[in-house]
């Protein structure tokens, strides 16, 4: 999105618009992303999806940034309430709560892989693998974190 040239639209709309379109790809995206379970997916179906999503608020906050400075080469200065809109459409809540649950379901990948790593091996007082009682009591935590509504940032 570039300004528009001379004074013809008031950047404090143009600012607004761009608020609004703001809102309304994070409504989009929430769209997509409630038809999937991303707690659900495999990790790399997971890492895919992650990717993508990752893109689309690059994408967006490269377009916010060329938007802040052509805006601020067109007039020498923006006065607060203008920067403070732009702010705030930086700091954007579902992609703050996106990057949370990426880092949690890497770290929980992470923990899999070391527990099958180390305790592939290790056999229980009982007999049982120590890798399947690990693995089998990390997945019951799990559990507990897949019917929570992760992407509510209400």
């Amino acid at each position: 999105m570039k300004p528009t040239g001379g004074d013809s639209y008031p950047h404090v709309r143009a600012i607004l618009l761009l608020n609004a379109l703001t809102v309304d790809l994070n409504e989009q995206v929430l769209k997509i992303l409630k038809s999937y379970t991303l707690m659900n997916l495999d990790y790399p179906d997971f890492s895919e999806k992650k990717k993508a999503i990752k893109e689309v608020f690059k994408l967006l906050t490269e377009k916010i940034e060329d938007f802040r400075s052509s805006l601020s080469t067109a007039r020498s200065r923006l006065d607060n309430t203008s920067q403070k809109t732009i702010e705030s459409v930086l700091k954007n809540p579902l992609e703050e709560r996106l990057k949370n649950i990426f880092v949690f379901r890497k770290t929980h990948y992470k923990l899999q892989k070391i527990i099958k790593s180390t305790l592939s091996k290790e056999v229980s007082g009982e007999n049982d693998n120590l890798e399947d009682v690990a693995l089998r009591q990390i997945h019951e935590a799990y559990q507990y974190m897949v019917n929570i509504n992760f992407l509510d940032i209400t």
